[in-house]
């Protein structure tokens, strides 16, 4: 299997949790490349953010509106969840979105953990839970 895009840089592995960012469903896998700053994220983009707290989340990201240089707000895609507003520094780590990768686009035979995490590896992309 190929991936959609040229490997370069550092890439992560994330499960999605949850169904707040249609059309990813609870389970799927994302794959995040590295960010050095916030000041490079893009207003109405996703992103992979895990804050201090422990909390990692996939959002749509939005500067404040009120024009605040250290909030962010973050959206989910299903309207049936609020925004909120996250302090930047409470962000430990940002992850733009590059793709996802679903179990059921697998062919049977392939459908276990073990072949995933093969795939991933050999793209040196990091597992983590």
């Amino acid at each position: 299997m190929d991936l959609p895009f040229k490997v370069t840089g550092k890439h992560r592995s994330f499960q999605v949790k949850g169904d707040s960012m249609p059309p990813l469903k609870h389970g799927a896998i994302m794959i995040g490349s590295s960010m050095r700053s916030l000041a490079d994220v893009k207003d109405g983009e996703t992103y992979i953010v895990l804050t201090k707290d422990g909390e990692t989340v996939y959002k749509r990201l939005y500067r404040d509106k009120n024009k605040l240089n250290n909030v962010f707000e973050f959206h989910s895609d299903n309207p049936l969840y609020a925004p909120y507003t996250v302090q930047c520094e409470n962000i430990a780590e940002i992850w733009s979105f590059v793709c996802s990768l679903h179990m059921e686009d697998f062919n049977p035979e392939q459908h276990n953990i073990e072949n995933v995490i093969r795939f991933l590896r050999s793209y040196s992309v990091e597992l983590c839970k």
